[in-house]
């Protein structure tokens, strides 16, 4: 007899948000530079789980561009656009229970966290 796990939330949670990503590029909604391609990853662990949208094959000049910050180089308009649309991707998928991130070539461009997380309360 095989017996077959459930998925984890996390796992539940990306493939909704795969799922999302796809309808949305199909509708036109949701558009990726030339060359661009997407992965969606989660993680499980005792205090929660993590799904993290990545995107890659995108070039750093196209994420950051030339104005400085108090930080370092400020982001572009089009990073913060395609960030800002993951994010709600993101956010209707985990429906506020589950931590994420939204990386564009490789630097963090938005983040979610849980419903009701409050820094240094938890």
């Amino acid at each position: 007899m095989t017996t077959t796990k459930a998925p984890s939330p996390a796992a539940q949670v990306a493939t909704a948000a795969r799922a999302a990503i796809k309808q949305a590029r199909k509708d036109g909604t949701l558009t990726l530079p030339d060359g661009a391609k997407h992965s969606v990853c989660s993680s499980y662990f005792a205090g929660g789980c993590s799904v993290d949208i990545s995107i890659t094959g995108i070039e750093q000049d196209w994420v950051l561009g030339p104005d400085e910050g108090p930080y370092g180089p400020q982001k572009t308009d089009a990073a913060k656009e395609l960030g800002a649309a993951l994010k709600a991707i993101l956010t209707a998928a985990t429906d506020g229970h589950c931590w994420g991130e939204i990386r564009v070539g490789g630097i963090v461009v938005d983040s979610i966290t849980p419903h009701g997380w409050r820094p240094g309360r938890d």
